[in-house]
């Protein structure tokens, strides 16, 4: 808010220590005209960080994306899922130019991405799974891009995301269990500012 915090997003993100949420309003939009999905491959978590943060600050921002490491066997180490809906010559529009710049950046198509693919960029917090919460961390696109340059979330183990973004930067989501301070501590190194996980609220 131009004009101080935000209250609602300070209650939210306090974890019920602010005070207990009683009743919650659901807005509702209709499904889009026309939804398209693309799926890319890059080298590494941070290629795949550049290719998002060029796509936003280029005016073509997807509607939802997701970021994570590839799997075992993979032939590139991260891979990118970006969602484009709206109405059908927005979207073929939207597509058409975000083509163009990733081809500029040398990222690699996936000729048909699977609906898995879209898990992630519609909730990557899926991936993480498990009892635990996930570490949830924001930060500018020049810190997350260090932070997943780093080994603890570089791996396929980290069940590292990136679901939700803005023009400024990211909210990054990571696995917690074995390695989660490491996860942790790489994420707040970067310049990134840990919402949640093992070290959130640790005494200074």
């Amino acid at each position: 808010s131009a004009t101080g915090p935000d209250p609602d997003a300070l209650v939210l993100g306090a974890r019920g220590a602010l005070g207990v949420i009683t009743e919650a309003t659901l807005r509702i939009h209709r499904v889009s005209e026309d939804r398209q999905l693309l799926g890319y491959g890059f080298r590494t978590l941070a290629d795949a960080v550049r290719a998002l943060a060029a796509l936003v600050d280029r005016g073509v921002p997807p509607t939802s994306a997701g970021i994570w490491p590839a799997g075992p066997g993979a032939k590139r180490g991260a891979r990118l899922a970006a969602q484009f809906s709206g109405s059908a010559p927005w979207t073929k529009a939207m597509i058409g130019a975000a083509k163009k710049i990733l081809k500029e950046l040398g990222a690699r198509p996936d000729p048909k991405p699977d609906e898995s693919w879209f898990a992630h960029a519609d909730a990557a917090a899926a991936r993480v799974g498990g009892e635990e919460d996930p570490i949830w961390a924001y930060g500018s696109w020049s810190a997350l891009e260090r932070a997943v340059a780093a080994e603890p979330l570089a791996s396929p183990d980290a069940a590292f995301g990136l679901p939700s973004f803005d023009r400024h930067g990211g909210f990054a989501v990571a696995a917690t269990g074995a390695g989660a301070r490491a996860r942790a501590d790489a994420l707040v190194k970067a310049g990134c500012r840990l919402l949640s996980g093992p070290t959130a609220f640790a005494e200074p």
